[in-house]
């Protein structure tokens, strides 16, 4: 027997019988291993080849005394195929010896070779991918155990299955106290009659006859309207999920939302008083319990409504003229919709709910702007203003501040360049001035319209001087017959 030739994948399809068998796995390659180093992580060299350019192959039967290799295009070639690897490269062919559950013998078990070769083709001839048959099967036990043991739980814990033939008076009474206590603490004085009534309600399926409901978190899911006994009647079980989102409105929608961590009833309360206090402290209009309601799925935090009611509500509610006048212009922010924008970010002009970050950048947009035009500073853009808008933001955020004192940092520097107005504005007779608007604003404001501030701060002083220049120059001189009079300079 030769020495066998190096690994090369034909470029042209293998026809064996007059049948052609290229491309039966991965529509169209052939079993590739450069996917398989690149999943394991390892290096493709080994002995100078590079394998993550090769295909699994195989040795056919010698041809004049030597090796033919050819790719691995079905089940029967498999075991000799990845056998072959082995020689070649080690540690990958181990791999996929015992990932394929080749025996010592490189041998695939009775059945395998074929059941391999399924699970090949449906990870599209990725060989990493694919998943082994022995891995296949635990993973369906232990999806059918898990479903089991999760119905399991469900009827034992939770499910209304907890209901029992015989109940003692004690395990009643028990029962009764526990759901009284939960039902005091949900609806309590709030809701004295769903109190009353619910009390009743959950009472009956303690003591009933033959299918006691003694199960504390059973009963817990029949009073939260997600689980309807039977015998109870659909006008029943639809009060008990009414009274529920009366006192808890927006909690099942919020708790069923995908990705949210479920909040307690408790929770719930506590967030709904931290709400009420906020308004109340700084004299908001209080929520109502379905705007509560719109908060909480809005997935807004105590904090962050805090936050909006400081730096969206009283900031708004402050503001003098000018300022409302173009939130209104150009946001359609007016007092009559301040509250749903404040809760939701939406406006009669634009239904899409903003964050609180773009609320305050349009809040301060509109106040700055306001601002420059009250100091005389013109020429300030609307993507100016919203630049400064932004810095307000970080200047507030970085004084760990509200926006307010953001925006009065940044109205610091309006300020400042609404000093120096003149210098845009040329004198008769003088050139075309060569500063504007930005270049001020960039010599008070570090960073702003992407002006260097030295540079900017540098242009000022020359325009200043070049504005004084005519009025520091040598005085004219006068003739007569007693001599010239009036030379000199003007500065001492």
């Amino acid at each position: 027997m030769g020495t066998p030739q190096k690994p090369a994948p034909p470029k042209k399809p293998i026809v064996q019988n007059g049948q052609m068998i290229f491309g039966s796995v991965g529509g169209g390659k052939y079993l590739s291993l450069g996917e398989v180093i690149k999943g394991l992580g390892i290096s493709p060299i080994y002995n100078g080849v590079d394998y993550s350019k090769q295909f699994l192959q195989y040795a056919q039967p010698t041809v004049n005394g030597q090796v033919v290799m050819a790719p691995v295009t079905k089940s029967s070639e498999l075991a000799d195929g990845i056998s072959y690897l082995i020689g070649q490269y080690p540690m990958l062919g181990d791999y996929l010896a015992q990932k394929f559950q080749m025996t010592e013998g490189q041998k695939l078990p009775p059945g395998f070779a074929e059941i391999n070769w399924r699970s090949i083709e449906a990870a599209g001839g990725n060989m990493f991918k694919a998943v082994p048959p022995a891995l296949a099967s635990a993973n369906k036990e232990i999806a059918n155990e898990q479903q089991a043991i999760a119905q399991l739980r469900n009827n034992l814990n939770y499910g209304i299955s907890a209901g029992i033939a015989s109940a003692t008076a004690s395990q009643q009474a028990n029962a009764i106290d526990n759901i009284q206590q939960t039902i005091e603490n949900w609806y309590g004085a709030a809701f004295p009659e769903m109190t009353q009534w619910l009390t009743n309600a959950l009472t009956g399926l303690i003591t009933q006859q033959g299918d006691h409901l003694i199960n504390h978190y059973a009963l817990m899911d029949v009073l939260r309207g997600e689980v309807k006994p039977p015998g109870m009647s659909d006008a029943t079980f639809s009060k008990i999920k009414q009274d529920y989102e009366t006192a808890f409105p927006g909690l099942v929608k919020y708790n069923s939302g995908k990705g949210n961590v479920r909040m307690s009833e408790k929770q719930y309360q506590d967030y709904t008083q931290s709400i009420m206090n906020v308004a109340t402290q700084y004299g908001a209009p209080m929520p109502g319990r379905n705007q509560i309601a719109e908060i909480l799925n809005h997935h807004i935090s105590a904090a962050e409504y805090t936050q909006r009611v400081q730096d969206i509500y009283s900031q708004v509610i402050n503001a003098d003229a000018g300022t409302r006048s173009l939130l209104k212009n150009e946001f359609g922010i007016t007092h009559s919709d301040l509250m749903q924008y404040m809760l939701t970010g939406e406006t009669p002009k634009d239904k899409k709910a903003l964050g609180l970050p773009q609320m305050q950048r349009q809040v301060a947009t509109a106040e700055i702007q306001d601002y420059a035009n009250r100091v005389g500073l013109k020429g300030l853009s609307f993507s100016g203003a919203t630049d400064l808008a932004d810095m307000a933001k970080l200047a507030g955020t970085a004084g760990n501040q509200g926006l307010a004192y953001g925006v009065n940092q940044i109205e610091q520097g309006v300020l400042g360049a609404s000093r120096d107005v003149a210098l845009t504005r040329s004198l008769p007779g003088a050139n075309t001035p060569t500063l504007n608007t930005n270049t001020l604003l960039a010599s008070q404001l570090a960073g702003f319209g992407g002006i260097n501030q030295v540079a900017a701060q540098t242009e000022v002083a020359r325009a200043e001087q070049a504005k004084v220049a005519p009025f520091e120059k040598g005085g004219g001189y006068v003739e007569t017959s007693k001599g010239v009079t009036g030379l000199g300079s003007a500065r001492t």
